[in-house]
């Protein structure tokens, strides 16, 4: 099944789940690490067995450890981010090759042949992405030899996104609700669809936050009726604040918080005239659902997700082509910051400077900004052949580069270079 594989892959500091594309059914399925048990979280740790080469991964690797088989090297991910590993481990590997090793690894559960060059398309989702976690991702990437063009990251909440689109249209008519838990914290989310756009702009806002830290230290850590009682108040009262002026089609909960029923005055109020669905594999599988579309993409683009990793706006030139002018898109809005880049190789006639066309996503701002190319070397009218290159830097910053490319053997290229940082 050599390139065949869809994968959804969510990693955290403590744990990965995977989920994968089933050709039967053409929906995410989820790998079972667990044999049958329906526990897909996979321990994010390795094990080193002494005085050999050899790596355990996830429950087999802490239960070789409980039995005292050697150490247990865990919080992969934030030791890679934090560098707090100069160098290699003293139990081997730097800290990026033991979290590309304990990828690879994990893979296995969802084939025991399923390696990195067996991806056709592969989505990692993360709680949320910043920069020292990207730049961590990519030495990844690298080390497990994934193309970047099969590989597409994304955090929770464009998870999310991507999985509520898969779902039936009446779970989204309206609003729909997200809620974490993860011990004694929840965050609440709200997606929303504008309908009277084109394509339809769907944004997920973080509506607020609540901390079940009891006012009464009695209750803290306490899974009795009282600490129970006081908790499920609590979040039944925010519920009624959140949804008094908005209709939701839908509510989804999520996160180890939600693993007990101590919440029975919520979860009924919750289900009035909505439906409600809980799970712990609901960003996997959006995940798996990204990878999906990126796999078959479709001619025409209904909905356009707008998070806060997007940019907004549009980059191009206008250029004469056949006699026309017309205008040369190089960057889209509605990409993410850190997979925005483009390039282009064109003449210059007439000028010694560049215009870009800065366009905001709902076309309100429109701007040319024009660039002088101080240095260029002076030739003939359209015998100058420049390449450019656009990167973004961050949401609303790119990097815009300039060199001469030289007009064949009449005018060989220079090392004529220009460079400057742009902010939107």
């Amino acid at each position: 099944m050599a390139g065949t594989w869809i994968i959804g892959y969510e990693l955290t500091a403590q744990y990965a789940q995977i989920s994968f594309y089933d050709a039967r059914t053409k929906e995410p399925e989820s790998a079972d690490p667990s044999m049958g048990l329906q526990k897909f979280q996979i321990p994010a740790v390795l094990l080193k067995i002494p005085q050999t080469e050899e790596y355990l991964y996830g429950q087999e690797a802490i239960r070789a450890a409980k039995a005292g088989k050697g150490v247990l090297l865990d919080n992969l991910l934030m030791q890679a981010v934090s560098g707090t590993w100069d160098g290699e481990h003293p139990l081997g590997g730097k800290a990026e090759e033991l979290l590309a090793m304990f990828i690879r690894k994990s893979l296995r559960t969802v084939n025991t042949e399923c390696t990195p060059k067996d991806i056709f398309r592969i989505t990692f989702t993360l709680p949320d992405l910043t920069a020292p976690i990207l730049k961590v991702m990519d030495q990844v990437l690298c080390l497990l030899k994934l193309p970047r063009e099969r590989v597409t990251i994304q955090d929770y909440q464009e998870s999310f996104y991507s999985y509520v689109l898969h779902q039936k249209q009446e779970l989204r008519s309206y609003a729909v609700a997200l809620f974490h838990c993860e011990k004694n914290h929840l965050d609440a989310y709200e997606l929303l669809i504008h309908k009277k756009s084109f394509p339809k702009v769907v944004t997920v806002r973080k509506t607020g936050e609540l901390s079940f830290l009891p006012e009464d230290k009695s209750y803290l850590g306490r899974a009795d009726d009282g600490g129970d009682r006081e908790r499920d108040m609590k979040f039944c009262r925010f519920i009624e604040d959140m949804f008094r002026t908005k209709i939701f089609s839908s509510v989804y909960l999520t996160g180890d918080g939600f693993d007990t029923s101590w919440f029975p005055l919520s979860l009924k109020q919750l289900c009035r005239g909505r439906r409600v669905f809980s799970g712990k594999n609901l960003y996997v599988k959006g995940a798996c659902y990204r990878a999906i579309d990126e796999a078959n993409p479709k001619q025409g683009m209904e909905f356009l997700y707008m998070g806060k990793h997007k940019i907004t706006h549009n980059i191009g030139m206008e250029v004469l082509r056949n006699g026309k002018k017309e205008y040369f898109g190089i960057i889209s809005a509605g990409v993410n910051w850190f997979e925005a880049s483009g390039s282009c190789e064109f003449l210059l006639d007439r000028e010694n400077s560049i215009e870009l066309c800065i366009q905001s996503i709902d076309r309100a701002e429109v701007r040319n900004i024009r660039i002088p190319l101080e240095g260029l070397p002076e030739r003939p009218n359209k015998t100058t052949r420049l390449h450019l290159f656009i990167a973004f830097t961050g949401v609303r910053e790119c990097r815009i580069e300039v060199r001469d490319c030289g007009f064949g053997e009449w005018f060989p290229a220079t090392d004529f270079f220009w460079t400057e940082r742009l902010k939107l």
